[in-house]
């Protein structure tokens, strides 16, 4: 079966409760960055979250996240990258994601970098900004 990233990607929070094992209820600055993963036929890819990678990068410098200790390095992470989970196999299956805290980032652009490394290999990045210690949308 080949998979795919859709252009399906979403920042910022779901529903309260909606996430399985996320977020009781939500709080200022703790992010959900997710997206749906389908094949071919526009089918649900389920059960592939250990084929799942997401690095966030920061632009000003390049630098990326260390989702250990949450702190952005040129080198020596403790943790790169982080695997995604997938939110409710049977409510939405194929939508993964990961929380994050966003709270102690610089005022700037960042990207999120996601990697399905199972048949039918697939790269996706998407690009937000980050203002205040939380996300805010960007306008085209």
């Amino acid at each position: 079966m080949l998979a795919y990233f859709s252009n399906y990607w979403s920042l910022g929070f779901w529903p309260e409760n909606f996430w399985a094992g996320a977020l009781a209820s939500p709080q200022p600055g703790i992010e959900l960055f997710s997206w749906g993963l389908f094949d071919a036929n526009g089918d649900p890819v389920s059960g592939a979250s250990a084929y799942t990678s997401l690095k966030i990068r920061r632009k000003s410098d390049g630098f990326l996240l260390d989702w250990s200790d949450n702190t952005f390095k040129s080198s020596s992470w403790g943790s790169l990258p982080a695997q995604l989970d997938e939110g409710d196999p049977v409510i939405l299956p194929g939508i993964y994601g990961k929380t994050g805290d966003v709270t102690g980032w610089t005022d700037g652009y960042y990207q999120a970098i996601g990697r399905y490394s199972g048949l039918g290999k697939q790269n996706k990045i998407s690009e937000f900004y980050v203002k205040g210690g939380q996300m805010v949308p960007l306008t085209v």
